[in-house]
Parts: C-alpha cells; structure tokens; sequence
C-alpha cells in the first residue's frame, strides 16, 4: 500500500515545487494576460463591428431590390390586368354583336312573310333595334375601356 503511495506523493511534490513563482512575477504574468485579454476584446469587437456593418449594408441592398423588383412587378402586374379587362371588354362586344346580329337576321326573316308596307315597317324596326343594339354594346365597351385609361 505504500508503494502504491509514493507516485501520488512525488507528483504532488512536483506541482507545489513547480508552482513556486515569486509575487511580482505572478503581478507581471497577471497584468500581461489582463493586456492580452483586453487586446483581443478589443479586435473582436472591431470584427464584429466590420461584420455588423457589412451585413446591414447587405440588408439595405436587399431591401432596395426587393423594393425594386416588386415595384416593377406591380407595374408589369399591372399593365397585363388592364390588357386582361380592355381584352375581356373587346370580347364582350364582340358577343354583344354576334347576339344583336342573330336576333336581327331573325326579325328580318320574320319580315319576310309581310308584304308591302308591312314588310318595310318590320325591316326599318328590325335595323333600328339592331342599331340600338350595336350601339348600347358600343358604349359598353368604350365605357369599360376609359374606366381602364382612368385608373
């Protein structure tokens, strides 16, 4: 069991002898280290400082393209809904027409079992509920298509 003891005694032995430093030389080696802590907080700091800056600009530009980016993306937006409804007001003339123009050649066809004045009055009735037609799906249309020019 002593045997076993001497190693523990000699390697306590070696940490106290080694340990011996004088009170100054603990007072240079604490102030050194204070130094060289303060040193390196110091450059720290001036890193973190650079990467702070760096990444705000970083957010600043992706902020003014993203702001870039979505201000032409309402524009495109934009313009192609204006197409969408003048194209959507263009087609519903276009069908306004074709209705008005079946409904006219059927009062026409309707007309011709008329003779005479009779068959002249129903022609001239037929063309102007047409005209009126046409022009009521005209004024749609170009309603529809200022109020685009508008917005």
């Amino acid at each position: 069991m002593i045997i076993k003891l001497i190693p523990i005694v000699a390697v306590a032995a070696l940490l106290l002898t080694a340990c011996d430093e004088s009170p100054s030389k603990t007072s240079k080696d604490v102030t050194q280290a204070r130094a060289e802590a303060s040193q390196n907080v110091s450059e720290a700091r001036q890193e973190a400082d650079k990467i702070e800056r760096t990444s705000s600009d970083k957010v600043v530009d992706a902020q003014q393209a993203y702001t870039k980016t979505a201000t032409t993306a309402r524009q495109k937006l934009t313009k192609v809904e204006s197409e969408a409804l003048a194209a959507g007001a263009n087609a519903e003339f276009e069908v306004a027409n074709t209705e008005a123009e079946g409904r006219h050649n059927i009062a026409v066809e309707k007309c011709g079992a008329l003779k005479g004045a009779d068959k002249t009055a129903c022609a001239s009735t037929a063309d102007a509920n047409f005209a009126a037609e046409v022009a009521a799906a005209t004024a749609r249309r170009d309603t529809a298509l200022a109020e685009l020019t508008e917005s």
